[in-house]
């Protein structure tokens, strides 16, 4: 379970990295600890909100995450038996049963191997289909103001 965590993450860098400007040492500075994007959540927002993906997939992520922290942050001991992460592990299929495929009988362990393995596709896929972003404009290339920004 951690271990397909440990791949969307993997997934994410290398989706973002793709996508930012070609700029290995700035990219670095922002996907590798302490950056403020080598979290898991941090990447998914991102790559969510530079439109990389639908809600349906950073839904899914985000409820990976939860199940993840689940069984990373509880003394009991989290199992795919346990009543929160088996009904996490049936909502990561929501999508899935929207689209016609029955998930009866399916132990919680293996929608979830099912949903993690679907979202690591579809970012190899997202992935496959990018190119660097080019560099945004120069001093000399922005257009100045009308008038001070000040006011005055």
């Amino acid at each position: 379970m951690l271990v397909a965590a440990a791949y969307i993450d993997d997934a994410l860098e290398d989706l973002l990295a793709a996508y930012f400007v070609d700029d290995e040492k700035a990219v670095q500075r922002l996907l590798t600890y302490p950056g403020p994007c080598s979290m898991l959540t941090a990447r998914c927002d991102l790559a969510y909100c530079l439109g990389l993906f639908g809600k349906d997939v950073y839904t899914d992520i985000r409820t990976i995450i939860k199940i993840r922290n689940e069984f990373a942050h509880t003394r009991a001991g989290a199992t795919f038996d346990t009543k929160e992460v088996a009904e996490r592990c049936n909502e990561l299929t929501r999508s899935m049963r929207q689209a016609g495929t029955k998930m009866v009988g399916v132990k919680p362990r293996n929608l979830f191997l099912i949903s993690a393995g679907s979202i690591i596709l579809a970012l190899v896929g997202v992935r496959s289909g990018l190119s660097h972003r080019k560099e945004g404009p120069s001093f000399e290339h922005i257009k100045k103001p009308d008038r001070n920004p000040l006011g005055y």
